[in-house]
C-alpha cells in the first residue's frame, strides 16, 4: 500500500499579508497626500522642497521605511523628535507632514 505524503502548499503568513496591505495603503495615502488619519487630524503628507504630492516612488520609499522604523517596537519614530519634527521616513522621502487646511484647524477657527 502505498502512503500518500501530505501536501506541501505554501503557507501564508497572515503578518506577511498585513505588511503587504499596511504598505500599499501607506503607499496609496502617501501619494495621495493623506490616510484615513491624517484626514481625521486635518493634516497631509508634501514634498518637502516643492509642497507639492509625494510622487509614487517617494510615496512607497516613505511607507517602506515605516516598516522599517516599525521593527524595533515602534522606537524609530522617536525620530520625530529632532529639532524640526520630521522623521528618518520623512528625511529619506523628502517629505513633510503639514496642517492641510490652516483656516479649518480649532487654532485658526474664526469666532
Amino acid at each position: 500500500m502505498k502512503r500518500s505524503r501530505p501536501s506541501r502548499k505554501p503557507r501564508t503568513s497572515v503578518a506577511g499579508v498585513s505588511g503587504l496591505i499596511a504598505i500599499a495603503y501607506l503607499t496609496v495615502g502617501n501619494a495621495l497626500g493623506r490616510t484615513l488619519g491624517k484626514a481625521l487630524v486635518g493634516t497631509r503628507v508634501v514634498d518637502y522642497r516643492t509642497g507639492d504630492r509625494l510622487t509614487w516612488g517617494r510615496a512607497l520609499l516613505r511607507a517602506l521605511m515605516m516598516g522599517v522604523l516599525a521593527l524595533p517596537a515602534g522606537l524609530g519614530f522617536l525620530s520625530v523628535l529632532g529639532r524640526d519634527g520630521r522623521g528618518w521616513h520623512d528625511l529619506v522621502a523628502h517629505s513633510l507632514v503639514v496642517i492641510a487646511d490652516p483656516a479649518r484647524t480649532p487654532a485658526h477657527t474664526p469666532g
